[in-house]
């Protein structure tokens, strides 16, 4: 009986606290804020990548080029987030392939 009064009383908040929580968490993410990686150029921060490929398809290597003005470095390190399930991250690493264009399989 004891908990039954304890959930009752403090259920409602906790739902609400938690609703809250849900809608706040998902109103701070833009996708204006992402860079939707296709075969149509994307620009990003002045950094412009493409696909391959539309789609990448799962075990499928897909090569991306990033061109990216005025970068000196050797290799690109490319950190790809999905945002329809939370897998992690992967990371690739790109290559220079001269006049500030990186590319490398994904």
């Amino acid at each position: 009986v004891g908990i039954a009064l304890v959930a009752g009383f403090y259920g409602p908040q906790a739902i609400q606290q938690f609703k809250s929580a849900m809608e706040h968490s998902t109103a701070d993410v833009s996708l204006d804020d992402y860079c939707m990686l296709s075969t149509t150029w994307c620009e990003q921060d002045s950094v412009a990548m493409t696909l391959e490929h539309e789609t990448a398809q799962p075990l499928v290597p897909t090569k991306i080029k990033v061109v990216w003005e005025g970068a000196a470095s050797e290799t690109l390190m490319l950190s790809l987030t999905g945002l329809e399930m939370e897998m992690g991250s992967a990371r690739f690493q790109l290559k220079n392939t001269g006049n500030n264009i990186y590319e490398g399989d994904v």
